[in-house]
């Protein structure tokens, strides 16, 4: 009895959008990218009813200072096409995303501030973004993913995922960003 009435309030608590953020955190370092990417497009999957019927962008991943790297768009293209092979979340390709929100006049650094998107109005080509950063911290990269949704600026998952640093990371590690960035609240 208990049990059913604890599950009838969640699900009551769900369907009426008063869910929770959901943290899935990096516990541990993958073997490789392959097995990072995988880890956090089964995070985003985890969230996939709350994800009905909305369209997602996946944007570009940076580094702490904000910075477009390589490594930053072939992780998040690879997610990308991680969670479209699944087939059961609405992924905007990247291309369309970039398109429209070119038109409008929106760069990327802009759309991490939702508060003013909404000020001005403007119309976003997704109902949920997802944004990536990549910390270098002691030989590995953490890549921290947020999935925010657009129309409340909600953040619906936090999730990471720890793995080795490949030679393109090794010689640019920046302690004093690291540093600030683990006494950083968020």
């Amino acid at each position: 009895g208990r049990v059913l009435v604890s599950l009838s309030i969640m699900l009551s608590m769900a369907l009426a959008g008063c869910v929770t953020t959901v943290y899935r955190p990096a516990v541990g370092v993958t073997g490789t990218e392959d097995a990072a990417v995988e880890k956090l497009g089964d995070d985003i999957r985890s969230i996939k009813l709350i994800l009905k019927d909305k369209k997602i962008g996946i944007f570009y991943f940076t580094t702490l200072d904000w910075q477009i790297i390589d490594a930053g768009k072939r992780i998040s293209g690879r997610l990308i096409n991680y969670l479209a092979s699944k087939g059961d979340l609405a992924i905007v390709p990247r291309a369309e995303a970039d398109a429209k929100m070119k038109t409008q006049a929106i760069e990327q650094a802009r759309i991490f501030d939702i508060d003013s998107m909404r000020i001005t109005r403007r119309e976003l080509p997704v109902d949920v973004i997802v944004i990536g950063t990549l910390v270098q911290d002691m030989g590995t990269v953490r890549v921290e993913l947020k999935v925010i949704d657009v129309a409340t600026g909600r953040l619906m998952l936090v999730s990471g995922a720890r793995m080795p640093a490949s030679g393109e990371f090794s010689a640019q590690e920046k302690p004093e960003l690291t540093a600030l960035y683990k006494k950083s609240p968020e």
